[in-house]
């Protein structure tokens, strides 16, 4: 009767232990149908070419990326109850941002990512005002832009790709582009954290990475070191 009480106890704490193996979920709130379906799906399209790539060559710190997408409609009511359910259920560890700003800083404004520490990364830069990103920081919100002098190496990164990892008829367009270097930034800063990245400790990085840093992950090429 010890004995099997030993078994039990040991069985619920390999139950509750976390694996050092989980899989990181990364979330993706788009348009896929309304007015900005075209950006939503170009957008994906990039992403998961990137994610794929990744996964590839042995995902990030020995874990596989999962890409989950949800379709918000075009609605910014809808983007924030989508990225509440990617949270919750899915139990995602960051977000990639979607096509439309009004529904990016919708979301930013709701709260929902500052209260579960969870960052949202977009490739575009949503402002000229220094002060405008750092608060959209403060809520969540990072957005990146590359320079353009690395634009042209970086659309032949996505084409490469693209080719290897993408459904055949996707083509590299610029709002796919986009989406690979959201992904691309992302991934690379959380590479970043180590062997055991912790989901709040991604936010906190995210808010506080400079400008030099974030640059040099979009230029850097994928390593799976």
């Amino acid at each position: 009767m010890r004995q099997l009480l030993r078994f039990c106890v040991l069985g619920i704490c390999a139950m509750l232990a976390p694996s050092a193996f989980a899989d990181i979920v990364i979330g993706h709130v788009l348009p896929l149908s309304g007015a900005d379906a075209a950006t939503g799906k170009a957008l994906r399209v990039g992403a998961k070419a990137y994610i794929d790539q990744v996964n590839a060559m042995g995902g990030v710190a020995g874990q596989k990326i999962v890409y989950v997408v949800s379709d918000d409609a075009s609605q910014p009511a809808q983007t924030v109850i989508r990225a509440r359910e990617l949270i919750i259920k899915d139990n995602i560890f960051a977000l990639l941002a979607g096509a439309n700003p009004t529904n990016l800083h919708a979301l930013a404004q709701s709260g929902v990512l500052r209260k579960y520490r969870v960052p949202m990364v977009s490739s575009r830069d949503g402002s000229d005002n220094p002060d405008a990103l750092a608060r959209a920081r403060q809520v969540g919100l990072v957005e990146l832009a590359p320079p353009q002098i690395y634009t042209p190496a970086l659309l032949e990164e996505f084409k490469d790709a693209l080719a290897k990892y993408g459904t055949p008829g996707e083509q590299p367009t610029s709002t796919a582009l986009q989406g690979y270097i959201s992904a691309k930034v992302m991934l690379g800063a959380l590479r970043l954290l180590g062997d055991e990245p912790v989901r709040s400790e991604f936010y906190f990085l995210m808010q506080h990475m400079v400008p030099d840093l974030s640059n040099h992950l979009m230029r850097r090429g994928y390593s799976p070191a």
